[in-house]
Parts: structure tokens; C-alpha cells; sequence
């Protein structure tokens, strides 16, 4: 039997891969909300994956739960549900709540862990947006917006009223009580979500459940959750709220202390849209008030929550940052002395999530040929324990060589972008390059599996022959907050020649062919792309996803009314910066065959951007495809569209770039 065993093995090495399409990619499963027990004896998270429905595809989200000491097949905790989110244990770990879509609303649930039966707490008639126990697990706070009547004939006496938007408030349900109640007014906006919305708690209950400190806004615009925030203290006995004395524009995420202390939270001041966070202490009695030393990155990440929580000595804060291509996770004394980085043993961490005893914490793991997978591991020694192997098929899919590179700009600035090879590499042959953008521009490309469904798929065009290079220039984050504020005052400057740099590093290395350059991006990404082809004919095709082509009239559009302006000053002082840096006053210039994407819902960069950049490149009788996609807005958030148009840029690529590319099997 070992020698068949053997033979299996060995003929299993010579077996070709598998080739990955846009329709395999789409059953990679996301993993998600790693939440370790207070025993440390069972895990929960979410898994999210693809299914059909009614020929199309879905995202469907379940929670599973994972015994730690075991190594058995995770199971299905809410099989009766098709969609179930956010799983969050009582702190005695007896119940668990959850959220779950019921009449188009996410609502809260309570599982008992005993006998597994599951309940609705109440009947909202909002989504829940977040929610925490109480030390006690007596009571459940939530984020919840309360409805506004709808006014069917608004007059000019009640315009006003007719275009008020609800206000979040903050919630509190007695487990004992099936009637929740309301504990803030119109007054405060309470942050439900992180800035991105992200799943981060913005409030945190005191450990001896009578107070709780929270985080709110002037509106629930995402402008405001990024530019202004303050805090205040909720006493629930009496219901009286008390505005905390602000000490930045910008201050969210407060997290107690276990003994009561101190209250911690991340603080900044403008330019806010750079996302330049400190963590900052406060004292219970309000008398003290520290301002801890700047970590490496001084925050600055769009989907991670940062400030984890505490130790159970209330001596360190955890907290969690982008690192180069990586990100690493810190101990910070409250003294003010130096933090202590966990060790990992360059294993790349995303999304970790602290338990509540502060003892463990679960988080996903994931490389450039390893798919996400869900790990625990104790937080004194990082020792990880892999709870799943639901990706394990992608790992036989993927032998591509991925590497960190790095070359000098034009200034000598050092840059550092992400290189993966085609799989048909020979050393001495040069290739079809990808030039990938990243968004933000206050993003970064990370160590994540190069298979992942998403706009930049790097394996989809690897193994059909391009040569993929992601760079993190100037502006990117993962590299201190120098680094990431030096494209203000200077979009589609210098951030292009760091991209400009790394192309003519490979073409002199006899890696890229000159004759054969792509270039890609979704929205700051989008617009670099556009920049890019507006000021050289070296690229051949172009792909430009919800990208900003006119400065002046996104600026005035925007769901971010100040987003541009806090990068660029207003454009009624700076209207030479806002045009010359605008793709659209050079689109006479462009030779490059272009591919625009956009969603027809975009708030965050209006349809109207591409529509004006298409319509001027084909005044000026250039080559240009525009696909505007109905109910989709920033992001593709329906897995149908995304394999579409992930199919679609391989189509353009391999049609402009005149590389041997087979699209059999899409």
C-alpha cells in the first residue's frame, strides 16, 4: 500500500496544473471574523462564497464553527439560514449573537450554545450595523438607524424634513427584555461602521456595565466619518450623555481598558483623507490625557481595524498596521516606551480579531500561493493552529513565482511593488507586461493570494502569459506617513514617475517587452492609468475601472466632497493644479487603445467621469470600449459581474498586446 501510495504522489508532480479561469476563481471562498471562545476551546467565522441562483451568480455569508484541539472538518452552525454575519461570543460563553437578513434588514440573533436553538431578538425595521455583550452578557449595545416617515407631497414648509437622512443611534437590549431602547437622539450620529465600513465596534462598554463611550459624526455621510469625529460617554442608568473634550478633528475607536482606567482611541488631524492615526489614552476621570509615540505607518488602513484591544493587564494596547507588502501587529506600553512587534515568522496576518479575554486571537492567513485559510494562535507565542483547508484545491493551481522587488524613482526614492512571473517564464525571453495600480491612493498591493477573484487577478493574466507588476508608489500606505503624503499637491506627478521607473527597470533588465505594455487601475487607479496614456504612447491597451478623469467636476460630484480637496486645495485656488493634472484636458494626446469600466450606481466617482473621458477619446477618433454596468456602484459587489469583467480584461489585453493567450474554458 506505501508504494502505491508513492507512485500516486509522484504521478500527481507531474500531472499539469490546472489553469485558472474567471469561472474558477469565482469558488474560492472568502474567510472572514475569526472569533476565538473565552475557553480557547472553539472558534467561530464567516465564510463567504459564490453560489447559483436562478442563473446568476450570489454572495451567500454562513458562520462555522471550528474545534481548536481537534482536527475535524469545521461544521455549519446555522444550516437552517442562508445568510448569517458578524458571530460575536458571550463573554461567559454561553450564547452567541449574530446578525442575519430577514425582509431585506440584518437583525440580531442569539444562538444558545448549549442546545443550539436560535432566536430573534426583535423585529428591526433598520439593519443593525454592529453591535457588543456587556462584560455581564446580560445585554447586547447595537448601532442601528431609526427610520424616517416618508413625506408623500414635501412642500417648502417641510423640505427640510423631507430631505433629512435617518441618524444612527446606539441600542441597548436586555436579554431578559425583548424590547430594545433607543439611547441617543438626532443629536449624535453614532458610527456604526469603520471608516470604509469595515467591521469595527465604535463604542465599547465600561467593565462595570454602566457606562459606555462611543464614537459619532455630524452625519452618516462617509465624508464626515472620515473627517470629523468626537467622543462621548453614555451613563445607561441615568441615560445622560457627556461630550468627551475633544483633542483632534478626528478621534473613533475608543476601546476601555479592562480595569476601568483608561479609555483608548485613535486620534488625527487634517490632511484626514491620508488617514494619519495615533493612538491616544484618556483617563477614566478625564484628567489624564496621553498621546502615544507614532507606530511605524501612524495607522492608515481602509479595511483593517487598527486598535485591537487591550492585554488583561491593561498595561499594552494591540494594534494592528499595514508593513511594506505585509502587516505586523504591535504591543504598546501605555508609558510610552517602544512597542514590541509579535513575531510571526513572516507569516502575513490579515483581519485578526482579539477574544474577549484578550488571550488568543484568530485572523486569516494567506501568501501568494497560499490561499485564505482561517488560524488561531495564542498571543504569547505565535504558535498558529489552522482551523480550515476550504481553499486547498486553489494550492494546485497555483506554482506562479511571485516576488517583492524594488528600484529607485526618478528622485532616488526607494519604491517597492509586487513582481509575479508568467508560468511559461524562461530566464533571457522578455514578455507582455501589467502595469497594476492600486486605488486610494492611500491603499497598497499586500502578500494576498495572487488567485483571489478581483479586479487585479494577477494568476489569470500570469498563466496566460503576461508578466504582472504591482507597485506601491508614493502615497501608498504600509510605509510610514511620510511616504504616504507626498503625492499632496501632486497627483499623477511623481507617484507616475515611481510607476514609470519600475516599467523601465524591467524593460532594461530584459524581463518586459517594450513593445508589448499594458497598464490597469480601479479608481485613483483608473486615474493614474488615464494620466499615464495621456503623457506617453508607450502602452498598447489600457483598462480604467470607476476612474476620475475631470479634477474640477469630480470635486464637485463626490460622495467625498473634500476628498480631493484635502489632497489638492480647494479648486477655486488652485484651478491651473486641478486642469493640468486632469486626464481629460489631454485626451487629444491618447493613441492607447482604452477599455472604461463603470458602474452606473457610483457615488463615490459619478458614471458621468467616464463618460466624459470616452466621449473625448472618441471626438479624437481614438480606440475605446465603455461598459457601464446597471445597479453596480464603486466596487463590484455581484460576483457575476466581477467574472464578467475579469473576462473582459483578459479579452483586452490579449486582443491589444498581441500575446498568445487562449481564452478556451472562460
Amino acid at each position: 500500500m506505501k508504494y502505491l501510495i508513492s507512485l500516486i504522489l509522484i504521478v500527481s508532480l507531474w500531472l499539469p496544473l490546472e489553469s485558472l479561469t474567471p469561472t474558477e476563481s469565482m469558488k474560492l471562498k472568502t474567510i472572514r471574523d475569526v472569533q476565538v471562545s473565552p475557553d480557547l476551546q472553539s472558534a467561530l467565522f464567516t465564510v463567504t462564497e459564490t453560489v447559483e441562483d436562478q442563473n446568476t451568480f450570489i454572495y451567500q455569508s454562513r458562520i462555522y464553527h471550528s474545534d481548536v484541539q481537534r482536527s475535524q472538518e469545521p461544521k455549519l452552525l446555522t444550516p437552517s439560514l442562508t445568510t448569517s454575519l458578524q458571530p460575536r461570543w458571550s463573554p461567559d460563553g454561553k450564547w452567541i449573537a449574530f446578525l442575519t437578513p430577514i425582509d431585506n434588514c440584518d437583525r440580531l440573533c442569539l444562538m444558545d450554545v448549549k442546545n443550539g436553538t436560535i432566536r430573534l431578538l426583535f423585529h428591526a425595521l433598520q439593519n443593525v450595523q454592529n453591535f457588543a455583550w456587556s462584560p455581564d452578557s446580560r445585554k447586547i449595545a447595537f448601532v442601528m438607524s431609526e427610520s424616517t416617515p416618508a413625506i408623500e407631497k414635501p412642500s417648502i414648509f417641510s423640505i427640510n424634513q423631507y430631505l433629512k437622512q435617518p441618524v444612527n443611534k446606539l441600542w441597548i437590549i436586555d436579554l431578559l427584555d425583548s424590547k430594545p431602547q433607543a439611547y441617543t437622539s438626532e443629536n449624535f450620529c453614532v458610527r456604526g461602521l469603520g471608516d470604509c465600513g469595515q467591521d469595527s465596534e465604535e463604542f465599547s462598554w465600561s467593565p462595570d456595565c454602566q457606562t459606555i463611550v462611543f464614537a459619532y459624526s455630524p452625519s452618516c455621510s462617509l465624508d464626515d466619518f472620515y473627517i470629523d469625529s468626537s467622543l462621548a460617554r453614555l451613563d445607561i442608568k441615568s441615560g445622560v450623555i457627556t461630550p468627551i473634550e475633544k483633542k483632534a478633528r478626528h478621534e473613533s475607536m475608543p476601546v476601555y481598558s479592562p480595569d476601568g482606567k483608561w479609555i483608548a482611541y485613535l486620534a488625527s488631524e487634517p490632511p484626514n483623507y491620508a488617514l494619519n492615526k495615533r493612538v491616544n489614552l484618556l483617563s477614566n476621570d478625564g484628567m489624564q490625557h496621553i498621546i502615544l509615540p507614532p507606530t511605524l505607518n501612524c495607522g492608515a488602513e481602509l479595511s483593517e481595524r487598527m486598535l485591537l484591544g487591550w492585554d488583561k493587564e491593561s498595561a499594552h494596547l494591540i494594534f494592528f498596521e499595514p508593513k511594506h507588502t505585509g502587516y505586523h501587529l504591535l504591543f504598546l506600553p501605555i508609558d510610552g516606551g517602544k512597542g514590541k512587534a509579535l513575531e510571526t515568522r513572516n507569516r502575513m496576518i490579515q483581519r485578526p480579531r482579539l477574544n474577549i479575554t484578550t488571550q488568543a486571537i484568530g485572523f486569516i492567513g494567506q501568501d501568494f500561493n497560499e490561499p485564505q485559510e482561517a488560524y488561531v494562535t495564542n498571543l504569547d507565542v505565535f504558535d498558529p493552529i489552522q482551523l480550515t483547508r476550504m481553499n486547498q484545491d486553489f494550492k494546485n493551481t497555483c506554482s506562479l513565482k511571485s516576488e517583492c522587488i524594488y528600484w529607485k524613482s526618478s528622485d532616488g526614492l526607494e519604491i517597492e511593488g509586487i513582481l509575479t512571473y508568467p508560468e511559461s517564464y524562461q530566464k533571457g525571453q522578455t514578455y507582455p507586461l501589467v502595469l497594476m495600480i492600486h486605488g486610494g491612493p492611500m491603499y497598497f498591493f499586500d502578500r494576498s493570494f495572487i488567485g483571489n477573484p478581483c479586479f487585479y487577478c494577477s494568476q489569470l493574466l500570469a498563466e496566460n502569459g503576461f508578466l504582472v507588476l504591482r507597485p506601491n508608489p508614493r502615497g501608498s500606505t504600509g510605509y510610514g506617513k511620510e511616504f504616504r503624503c507626498l503625492n499632496y499637491s501632486d497627483w499623477g506627478g511623481k507617484d507616475l514617475e515611481d510607476l514609470m521607473s519600475g516599467v523601465d527597470e524591467l524593460v532594461k533588465n530584459k524581463l518586459a517587452d517594450p513593445e508589448k505594455l499594458g497598464i490597469m487601475g480601479w479608481s485613483y487607479g483608473a486615474y493614474m492609468t488615464a494620466r499615464a496614456i495621456t503623457q506617453t504612447s508607450r502602452f498598447k491597451a489600457a483598462i480604467m475601472g470607476a476612474g476620475m478623469f475631470n479634477l474640477v467636476s469630480f470635486a464637485g460630484t463626490s460622495d467625498l466632497p473634500r476628498f480631493a480637496s484635502s489632497y489638492l486645495g480647494e479648486f477655486w485656488y488652485e484651478p491651473q493644479l486641478y486642469q493640468t493634472r486632469s486626464p481629460i484636458y489631454y485626451a487629444h494626446q491618447v493613441t492607447t487603445p482604452s477599455l472604461i469600466i463603470h458602474g452606473l450606481n457610483d457615488m463615490r466617482v459619478p458614471p458621468s467621469q467616464s463618460r466624459e473621458f470616452a466621449q473625448a477619446l472618441k471626438k479624437n477618433h481614438q480606440s475605446v470600449k465603455m461598459i457601464l454596468i446597471p445597479q453596480m456602484a464603486h466596487g463590484y459587489g455581484n460576483p457575476q459581474v466581477l467574472k464578467e469583467v475579469m473576462k473582459e480584461n483578459l479579452s483586452w489585453l490579449e486582443t491589444h498586446l498581441k500575446a498568445e493567450i487562449s481564452l478556451e474554458g472562460v
